[in-house]
């Protein structure tokens, strides 16, 4: 007769797979370190970044899914806990929603708070769904975290400021509401502190960004002059006048860029990022830089075959038209 014996459920053992692959592909550019089991309450585990050979001081937070069914016709879609997402909001590091296809060996990710949208309405539910997309894949071995992953971390930074605000705010209500004038005097002296060391962060990060603002500026003025510069050069070249479709080579259309519309619209989103330097006019500003210096590439590519005689006749001008 068999004995009976303690057995293992099949939907533990991918969850502990699950979590030993994030383990073993994160540990190639951080330090791991992995959340006992007993005390897990919605955090599997949580990632220091190396700076090369150096831990770098960046963390985050990774909530770990197993699964060995994945469908990617679709996003993926996981059922959390309201207590689970309040606890995530707590902690001073981003948390990440991962999902191990323990079959293909790859993992897919979510950056759950760009979902939630009403906290105080979230709480009369349950749960609340997070959805995956399914192009949020790693499929290879990590040499550096995804940069949409890093961003997320550093809007979370970001964010980090408005709660020790929402803190000091809170606060600022628990004096008011106090009567002896000793604990009065404690608190205020306690939010007098606080805020003075805010300030000084403030100062040291509206320098950075001024900083920052200018190193854009200048990479885009570099590349503008460049263009114009291109430009300039092959309106005095006559030669280059019979190759062009249209009536001056600022209106030429160059692999679907025309010189005028790049430049008019990158300095619009210039103009957008210096005034208020979001992530989102960056990241519009950015994608147009990205057409500017592909259309330098072709400018500078139309200008070298026109400078060189020896090639006239030879090449072909609608490689670059």
């Amino acid at each position: 007769m068999l004995r009976k014996l303690p057995k293992r459920l099949r939907t533990t053992n991918i969850g502990i797979i699950a979590q030993d692959f994030l383990k073993c592909r994160f540990s190639m550019i951080g330090n791991v370190i992995e959340t006992p089991g007993l005390t897990d309450l919605g955090i599997d585990m949580r990632v220091e970044l190396f700076n090369g050979e150096f831990p770098s001081g960046i963390h985050f937070n990774i909530q770990c899914k197993g699964s060995e069914n994945i469908k990617v016709d679709n996003d993926i879609s996981i059922q959390i806990k309201v207590e689970t997402i309040n606890y995530w909001l707590q902690q001073r590091e981003p948390t990440f929603l991962m999902v191990v296809d323990t079959t293909n060996d790859e993992f897919y990710w979510s950056y759950p708070f760009e979902q939630i949208k009403n906290l105080e309405e979230m709480q009369k539910q349950k749960t609340v769904t997070i959805k995956i997309n399914k192009n949020n894949v790693c499929s290879k071995q990590l040499e550096k975290l995804p940069k949409e992953m890093m961003q997320c971390i550093s809007e979370y930074q970001y964010d980090v400021l408005e709660k020790i605000v929402s803190t000091l705010t809170n606060l600022e209500v628990e004096i008011e509401q106090e009567k002896k004038g000793e604990q009065i005097l404690n608190k205020l002296a306690q939010m007098n502190a606080a805020v003075n060391r805010i300030l000084r962060s403030v100062e040291v990060v509206q320098e950075l960004n001024n900083s920052v603002k200018h190193k854009v500026k200048t990479i885009i003025d570099s590349e503008i002059d460049s263009c114009l510069k291109s430009m300039g050069a092959l309106d005095h070249i006559v030669e280059a006048k019979k190759y062009l479709r249209t009536n001056s080579i600022e209106q030429e259309d160059f692999s679907g860029r025309v010189p005028i519309k790049v430049l008019d619209k990158l300095k619009i989103h210039l103009d957008s990022y210096l005034l208020e330097s979001s992530s989102e006019n960056l990241k519009q500003l950015n994608e147009t830089l990205i057409d500017l210096i592909e259309l330098n590439g072709d400018l500078n590519g139309f200008l070298k075959e026109m400078l060189d005689e020896e090639k006239y006749g030879e090449w072909h001008p609608y490689d670059y038209l």
